[in-house]
């Protein structure tokens, strides 16, 4: 990299970025390989800049209350419900021990933080928070029994496919139970929770490894009552998280290797700390844009710039069965069938201020489009030429806007995001049960009616076309944008979730898709049962 060259150069192009000066780990943990499945070009942020933290950090609290935990269960196990403001600040000792004695690491309670008011955040404010975190929190609820330590944050690595990994497993009892403590809320979608079991079996193959038996292994979400999920520690479920990784592991190697990153966008792009400078980060809405301005890189850092980057590169983390859907006229082109038509490059339109003056910087450089947050609002005006069938010209607006309007696309509705994550999920269901991806999205869809029939019939709208796998994307964009719809869609997924014959690998083909067809009258049925209460 030259004096003159940026930190990192994204594609003016493509959702890519270049970096100069980075390299694959000698091991990964399991948090780096899940951030580079989220989004490759936020791991590289890890890896290149230091990211000062925000008042409340998950990270610093998560940090926290497992050394207040370590400290309660290396010290006294026998005292199940210990004082936990004391635990944070015998916690905070081991931490920086550990430091010491490793010679490297950031000292758990940061300095130089301040709130949204300006204030700064004392040693005190972060263990206070910390300890309230583990409020009402008791140790046997762990294993719903006295624990009986054989060792907190143990180190453990090997090779798993081909990949070094290491790890330190939180809580190991003498019994054989591996405890990973969770700050956070129990996820809710059926991904999150594999994601979190997929790190239990990663300890698990790593303490076989090396001899040591493993009984169970659980989450323990802390902030949840103590709530405990275990982890499917099945061959089956362990050789599909070994594949993870090492596909993951690989891809890893591979972008170190070219310089070159793919950007992922996704909604949870405004508390990324790129969101002002990345040329593809997804921010909308009043939030959005306030937390996105926040974030501490300005679009006038030099070091990050944006240009062309040649050649191609594909980081395989898909493992080229399916390529990424890149914008709704691809989605809506699936849906109806047919092949997506070449993208026209979009015009380039006068950005929104933002609230903020590095906000509006970054609207100016990177020229996004955000809609006005004020009621009155009013649409753009309607177009000479109407749009060709399929084809639409996308907007900015708010979710709850119509997801058209005067022939335009209203990206941001809740319409759209519906079908995209609905897409999102087929697809990763399909790549699950050896289903066709097209397919498994229609019958997804129908599903999603059906069980929306069951319990609003007067209100679900009809979708012509749906019923023999063409739906009317106008037709659609209507029926998507209704909150009942989501609705059937939860139901619809916890069901299925909850139905051991639809598991990966205990179902494929037709039969997996029957396996949704069956949680969608159950789903219907269930919400029968609470319309039944309201009329009654």
């Amino acid at each position: 990299m030259t004096e003159t060259e940026p930190l990192m150069l994204f594609d003016a192009d493509r959702p890519l970025v270049r970096a100069a000066g980075v390299h694959a780990p000698r091991r990964l943990s399991f948090s780096q390989l899940s951030a580079f499945t989220q989004c490759p070009g936020r791991w590289l942020t890890s890896r290149l800049l230091d990211v000062p933290p925000d008042w409340q950090s998950p990270l610093v609290l998560g940090s926290l209350a497992h050394g207040a935990l370590e400290a309660a269960v290396h010290e006294s196990p026998q005292v199940n419900a210990p004082d936990w403001r004391v635990e944070v600040e015998r916690g905070v000792e081991r931490i920086r021990a550990r430091i010491r004695e490793r010679g490297w690491g950031d000292d758990p309670l940061p300095q130089g933080v301040t709130r949204p008011d300006g204030s700064v955040v004392t040693d005190t404010d972060w263990m206070d928070a910390a300890a309230g975190r583990l409020d009402g929190f008791e140790l046997d609820m762990a294993l719903g029994r006295p624990l009986t330590p054989a060792a907190t944050e143990r180190h453990t690595e090997g090779v798993i496919d081909g990949i070094p990994v290491s790890g330190e497993v939180d809580y190991l009892d003498r019994s054989g139970d591996v405890v990973d403590w969770k700050t956070g809320r129990v996820p809710s979608r059926r991904d999150g929770k594999r994601a979190h079991a997929d790190q239990l079996r990663v300890y698990r193959m790593l303490l076989g490894d090396e001899g040591v038996r493993v009984a169970s292994a659980a989450d323990v979400y802390v902030t949840a009552g103590g709530t405990r999920v275990e982890a499917d520690l099945s061959h089956e479920a362990l050789e599909s998280t070994a594949r993870w990784v090492g596909r993951t592991g690989r891809a890893i190697g591979r972008a170190c290797e070219a310089r070159v990153f793919d950007l992922t966008p996704s909604p949870l792009c405004p508390w990324c700390p790129l969101a002002r400078v990345c040329p593809v980060a997804r921010i909308s809405g009043v939030r959005g844009r306030e937390t996105a301005g926040c974030q501490p890189f300005a679009p006038s850092d030099p070091r990050f710039a944006v240009g062309r980057l040649s050649g191609t590169h594909d980081t395989g983390v898909s493992d080229g069965k399916e390529s990424r859907m890149t914008d709704t006229d691809e989605l809506m082109a699936l849906m109806s069938g047919g092949t997506p038509a070449p993208k026209p490059k979009p015009e380039a339109k006068p950005a929104d201020p933002w609230a903020s003056e590095a906000g509006r910087a970054a609207l100016d450089k990177w020229g996004v489009d955000e809609p006005e947050d004020k009621p009155e609002d009013k649409p753009k005006a309607e177009p000479k030429a109407k749009p060709k069938a399929g084809r639409w010209r996308p907007s900015d607006g708010r979710p709850y806007d119509a997801p058209v309007i005067n022939g335009s696309l209203n990206v941001a509705s809740y319409a759209v995001t519906h079908l995209e994550l609905t897409a999102a999920h087929a697809w990763r269901y399909a790549a699950e049960h050896s289903c066709d991806p097209h397919e498994t999205f229609i019958v997804w869809l129908k599903a999603q009616w059906a069980v929306a029939q069951s319990a609003w019939p007067e209100l679900n709208p009809p979708v012509s076309g749906l019923a023999e796998g063409r739906p009317d994307p106008a037709g659609l964009l209507g029926w998507a944008q209704h909150t009942f719809v989501r609705d059937a869609d939860r139901a619809l997924r916890d069901l299925l979730d909850a139905d051991s014959t639809s598991q990966p690998g205990a179902a494929t083909g037709q039969t997996a898709l029957d396996c949704v067809t069956d949680a969608a009258r159950r789903a219907g049925q269930a919400l029968q049962a609470a319309r039944a209460l309201l009329d009654a």
